[in-house]
């Protein structure tokens, strides 16, 4: 079995190997830092989504069996192409969403302002019990997390969950806080629900769902 893994920055590859090294699969990793740019730059969002949809394509040319995207700004722009697929988009926050046990509020932790509408009405649709969605933006160390600067990123996210308050269930969806999100969860015996842990439950029945 193949899977094409399509990133917005390197980092997210670590992650995904991390998380998925003893799934016997094997994994093509694709690093597009462009995306990016062009949402940075204001440009034209039919012309990203036309880009969008061409990156698509060219990794079909790799033959795989799936397409994992594990980045939540390109998820917003693929939910926009009219066009059905040959083989799985597989969306690295809905893998996370399909697996939430049922329950009427949530908090749902970004630091990527950029992708909190979108993942939000994903969210919505794919938790219909969910009656409240409160959430908590961490301003400023997505940028960290791009330019590579992880200890201050995580050094944030940490001091951000340690003051807050709730008992209500917690999601990470961006992948770029998983490895964070896991330190926490051990240090400090919570169960903040993140997109990497997800990722390991999910293709641990990879070939099951993908043989039927």
């Amino acid at each position: 079995m193949r899977i094409v893994c399509l990133h917005a920055n390197l980092n997210n590859r670590e992650i995904v190997e991390n998380a998925l090294q003893t799934v016997p699969l094997e994994r093509i990793h694709k690093v597009d830092e462009a995306l990016l740019s062009k949402i940075q730059d204001n440009e034209d969002e039919e012309m990203i989504k036309e880009y969008v949809e061409k990156q698509l394509d060219e990794l079909m040319q790799y033959q795989p069996d799936a397409i994992l995207v594990t980045c939540t700004n390109y998820i917003v722009f693929i939910e926009k192409i009219q066009r059905i697929f040959p083989i799985p988009i597989l969306q690295i926050d809905e893998i996370l969403f399909e697996q939430l046990p049922q329950t009427t509020s949530v908090t749902v932790l970004f630091t990527n302002e950029k992708t909190i509408s979108g993942t939000t009405a994903r969210l919505s649709r794919s938790c219909p019990w969910l009656q409240e969605i409160n959430i908590v933006f961490i301003d400023e160390v997505f940028e960290w997390y791009l330019r590579g600067d992880l200890e201050a990123h995580h050094q944030r996210i940490v001091a951000t969950l340690k003051k807050l308050a709730t008992t209500e269930m917690m999601i990470a969806p961006q992948l770029s806080m998983g490895e964070v999100i896991q330190l926490y969860n051990e240090k400090y015996q919570q169960q903040i629900f993140s997109s990497s842990e997800a990722l390991k439950k999910y293709f641990s029945v990879f070939h099951e769902r993908f043989r039927k």
